[in-house]
């Protein structure tokens, strides 16, 4: 149940702004001119705030890369699909693993 305070304010407030077109709309706009400063100021800060993490977080990446003695991800790049039998004979071994997983849980 609402407190009879609430009411009042909205009373208040319902009187104090007119609610005519013209007005509204350049107010509309002056408050929404407003609201996207107010998030570029916000963005600006929070940017300022994470600059300095970010670039040590870089360099700290950067001197982990020079002074490490292995690679960052071991592999051989980019590598496709196998060819032949063994595409085929992992995808079978795959597939009964599935259906033994399926009896298993009583699908």
């Amino acid at each position: 149940m609402p407190r009879p305070v609430a009411k009042a304010w909205v009373r208040t407030y319902a009187r104090a702004v007119p609610n005519d077109d013209e007005n509204s709309s350049i107010a509309d706009g002056i408050k929404w001119a407003l609201m996207a400063l107010g998030a570029v100021v916000v963005a600006g800060f929070a940017i300022k705030a994470l600059l300095p993490v970010a670039v040590v977080g870089g360099l700290g990446y950067l001197a982990y890369r020079l002074f490490a003695k292995s690679k960052a991800l071991p592999g051989g790049g980019r590598r496709s699909l196998p060819r032949g039998d063994d595409y085929a004979s992992k995808m079978a071994r795959l597939d009964a693993l599935d259906r033994k997983l399926d009896r298993d849980l009583g699908d």
